[in-house]
């Protein structure tokens, strides 16, 4: 069965990945039937596309990159500009506008994505007709008939649509004339307390209220993504089903975990076909062989011998049952029997025995990766934990921003008299503010280990510089606003009166890592924290195969399975070196 997220899936996806709004397109890679632009806000973001299906953010440069001249064409005319995007009116489409161009990306059907400007279609990945419209170069883009927004819907203009409604109940009208799809329409119908089978005409002026109520809520106030049985994919918590549920910090963190699994599960059942039909292959080889050993050793000896005319010999083997070709014999009963009789016969059969336990090992291998636990990741649920956080040797919490609207929003709303405020002496780095307790000063150990932090997720890092200045400065000192007749980027602050200055500051962070029976706790500090941890500074070592080797080590060690996108969104943006490492079960 074919999956595709929803309108409301794609609409609280598109409000999550506001951080990409306005970042610059630096590069486009495609794959088959699949688009990526790499967005440059603060660090690199690759936007995947997958027509027909779904969108979603990763970290990670694509592999397995296919160069398609639609890819080529949309780099040349979209390079270097800035991004936004929206989903058009309640339809699966994102609308893309990237410069002057707009970028139309459709989400539902056989899916496609167009460049248009001044609504022509410029490019298109596919030519595609459908009634009415047309996708193909040089036509108008037409978008498909317009359907209600459900998200500027009134409540009379919701009542109105439910009480027109032909469909034969009110399930089906939620579903196909809102645009909700079943599963949320049946949760909306569950939690309003409303028959799913009554009729849309027949709904009371109370139930009308409640069920908008209920709309009105899964739209803008609840997010909850998690997976059920993995098979149903949901933004929100849903009440009206049953099973195991895996819960996810992010949406984009969902879908990417949903369609990841499904395609991993196809691919990984071919591979095991695969494998299991190249033993029985091999194992019916071995027993051909050994049945005819000495036959077919009577052979080798007949092709060897040079003193017989090549005519003669080819003849006697065919009698046997076999035709000899150059330096080999090759069964006619079965064309995969090739023997070559430059070598012992007794070393070709080791060799086939070697594949077959090749290919039970990689077999065995596969079990033992399926009996990892994977790894349920428990959430820091406080008022920092949407910023990259971290606690000092001391106890002081350390809070950094991630982009400018967090770096804004650190020194502006959580900065306050007695606090320290650090900024590395670079051009992209990040705000970082220690957090002063009542009852706890901040120490010069810990102004050091926030300035460790501070370097560490700045540019510097992904220069992969070893140290850098850092400095730190009074809440107080900090502003928007410039001296008159000075100007400031979008994100910047003025810095008034003396700066403290830390030299030479070694870019290093520790990836802690805890583990209980309630699952596992990933976080990053200035210091090691606990008895599984890894030490990271900048390097040349690839960010993919060094995440790949931390994974690698947990589940060896302590047979967990940890995600990915765990551990990559809680590092440095660039190469790593892991420096030091410990894997110590308690």
């Amino acid at each position: 069965m074919k999956h595709e997220i929803t309108f409301l899936d794609a609409f609280k996806l598109v409000n999550e990945l506001s951080y990409l709004q306005d970042g610059k397109v630096r590069d486009i890679k495609s794959k088959k039937n699949e688009l990526f632009l790499m967005i440059y806000n603060g660090r690199e973001y690759w936007l995947r596309i997958v027509p027909g299906r779904f969108f979603s953010v990763q970290f990670n440069k694509p592999d397995e990159i296919i160069k398609f001249p639609f890819t080529s064409k949309l780099k040349d005319m979209l390079a270097n500009k800035n991004i936004k995007f929206s989903l058009h009116r309640s339809d699966r489409i994102l609308d893309i506008q990237i410069g002057d161009y707009l970028l139309i990306a459709e989400i539902f059907s056989n899916g496609n994505i167009a460049l248009t400007k001044d609504k022509k279609i410029i490019w298109s990945m596919f030519a595609r007709k459908y009634g009415t419209r047309e996708i193909k170069s040089g036509q108008e883009y037409i978008y498909p008939p317009e359907k209600i927004d459900v998200t500027k819907l009134a409540y009379a203009d919701f009542k109105d649509a439910v009480l027109r409604s032909e469909k034969e109940n009110i399930v089906k009208c939620l579903a196909v004339d809102l645009s909700l799809g079943g599963v949320y329409s049946e949760e909306i119908v569950f939690r309003a307390g409303i028959n799913k089978s009554v009729k849309p005409d027949n709904t009371t002026e109370e139930e009308l209220n409640r069920l908008y109520n209920e709309l009105r809520r899964i739209i803008f106030e609840e997010v909850r993504p998690n997976i059920i049985n993995k098979e149903i994919l949901s933004v929100i918590e849903l009440k009206h089903l049953d099973g195991e549920k895996a819960y996810f910090d992010t949406i984009n963190e969902a879908v990417k975990s949903f369609f990841s699994e499904e395609k991993n599960a196809v691919s990984q059942s071919k591979k095991e076909e695969d494998i299991s039909k190249a033993i029985g292959h091999y194992k019916q080889n071995v027993k051909f062989i050994e049945e005819n050993f000495d036959k077919i050793s009577k052979m080798i000896s007949t092709a060897r011998d040079s003193s017989v005319p090549i005519d003669h010999r080819k003849e006697e083997i065919e009698k046997l049952g076999f035709t000899f070709d150059k330096k080999y014999l090759i069964s006619e009963p079965n064309k995969d029997i090739i023997i070559d009789i430059t070598q012992p016969l007794r070393y070709q059969l080791e060799r086939i025995y070697s594949k077959i336990k090749a290919a039970n090992s990689q077999i065995k291998r596969k079990e033992n990766k399926t009996q990892l636990i994977k790894a349920k990741i428990k959430k820091e649920d406080k008022w920092y934990s949407k910023y990259i956080w971290f606690f000092t040797s001391g106890g002081i919490l350390g809070i950094l921003g991630k982009n400018n609207d967090q770096n804004v929003s650190i020194v502006r709303k959580y900065s306050v008299q007695g606090d320290v405020v650090l900024h590395a002496d670079i051009f992209g780095s990040p705000f970082c503010v220690l957090k002063r307790e009542d009852k706890k000063d901040i120490t010069e150990e810990d102004i050091k280990e926030g300035a460790n932090m501070t370097a560490s997720y700045s540019s510097a890092w992904k220069a992969n510089a070893s140290n850098i200045d850092v400095y730190y400065v009074d809440p107080s000192q900090v502003t928007l606003s410039p001296p008159p007749g000075e100007y400031l980027t979008k994100g910047s602050f003025y810095i008034s009166g003396k700066r403290n200055y830390l030299n030479k500051v070694e870019l290093k962070v520790y990836l802690n890592v805890y583990l209980d029976k309630d699952g596992v706790e990933l976080n990053v500090s200035p210091t090691k924290k606990s008895e599984i941890y890894f030490l990271l500074k900048p390097g040349n070592t690839s960010r993919k195969a060094a995440i790949s080797l931390i994974r690698k080590q947990i589940a060896e060690k302590a047979g967990y399975d940890i995600p990915v996108d765990e551990i990559d969104k809680r590092l440095p943006s660039g190469g790593l070196e892991i420096v030091e490492s410990q894997v110590i079960l308690k």
